[in-house]
């Protein structure tokens, strides 16, 4: 069984720890923290609840993803337009994906000072 890690869902303990203050003689403690420690089946399945809801799954999106992908995101799900045009929309977000994915791999290239004349890139297509 895998462990979920902590510190990747700060959004939901952030949630957590403001809806209950957990005090023990004068000690404050994170609330999430102490249901990750102590229930971890529980914080499971609260941390389930929290990311199936759409409105806070957009704004994880929003915040989280680089904004080209996200405001192609916040285009298809505040669109109100017909199938066509909302299939249109997740063209723009599955394009805007690969055009991140595709500056990631052109910066490692250039990281890692690959020659791109050992490649089948053409480097006068990248710049």
């Amino acid at each position: 069984m895998t462990t979920l890690a902590y510190s990747d869902y700060a959004d939901f303990n952030e949630v957590v720890d403001t809806e209950v203050i957990v005090v023990i003689r004068q000690s404050h403690f994170n609330a999430s923290n102490v249901l990750y420690t102590l229930d971890y089946d529980k914080y499971e399945v609260e941390l389930a609840k929290f990311l199936d809801d759409e409105a806070i799954l957009i704004e994880l999106i929003k915040k989280q993803f680089p904004s080209i992908i996200s405001s192609a995101f916040e285009d298809y799900f505040s669109s109100e337009e017909d199938c066509q045009h909302k299939i249109k929309l997740i063209k723009k977000v599955w394009d805007s994906i690969i055009g991140v994915l595709y500056g990631l791999f052109i910066a490692e290239i250039f990281e890692e000072k690959i020659p791109l004349g050992k490649s089948r890139i053409n480097p006068e297509r990248i710049c």
